[in-house]
């Protein structure tokens, strides 16, 4: 249940701020952002347990393993290293947040510096071709929504706003009567992450 996991890394935050070394609870922290799906922020707690814990300890092992793990699957699938992958996230959520403000021309150089750290990344691609919608730039529009469906022809978002965008006029923006559709999109993504699907 998402609000549970999102209440209870709530209550971990108020607890490391009395222990700040509280390696078991930086675990149970990382598995409630690895069960929200927030990667970046399950491998910043797992580390946390290895810089805490005491070796041999189940939990810092376990966390240890799991950080190789989730390092050679974003070595293999991105291409990337551990810290870059992280900094990436940063700068896509800090895109994401000026999205969400309307920021379109800020968003855009986020999602840009997104891209310059993690160019394999759909939805980086994505969401930076909606910010293009929004500010009536089609040709880069439907660029990089090629682009995100080249990296991952299974992303629904890309596709559904492609077919939005491809009606649209040159110079038009996107608007209110254009919502509906990337609405879906935004939903359809959100259910493929808790189901762990993307």
């Amino acid at each position: 249940n998402r609000v549970g996991h999102e209440e209870v890394i709530d209550w971990f935050e108020l607890a490391f701020e009395v222990c700040p070394g509280f390696a078991e609870a930086y675990y149970n922290n990382a598995v409630a952002h690895k069960n929200l799906r927030d990667i970046a922020a399950a491998i910043r707690c797992y580390r946390k347990v290895v810089e805490h814990g005491e070796p041999g300890e189940p939990e810092v092992e376990e966390s240890r393993s799991l950080l190789a793990d989730l390092a050679e699957s974003i070595r293999r699938t991105e291409g990337i290293g551990l810290d870059t992958y992280l900094d990436s996230m940063d700068e896509f959520n800090r895109a994401v947040a000026l999205m969400a403000e309307g920021r379109w021309e800020a968003a855009v150089d986020g999602f840009r510096a997104a891209i310059a750290l993690n160019g394999r990344n759909a939805p980086s691609h994505g969401n930076l071709g909606l910010c293009h919608a929004y500010l009536g730039n089609k040709d880069l529009v439907l660029a990089e929504l090629d682009r995100a469906l080249d990296i991952d022809p299974e992303y629904e978002p890309a596709r559904a706003n492609r077919k939005v965008v491809a009606r649209m006029r040159d110079g038009e923006r996107l608007g209110s009567r254009n919502r509906q559709i990337l609405d879906f999109a935004w939903k359809k993504l959100r259910m493929l992450k808790e189901k762990g699907i993307r």
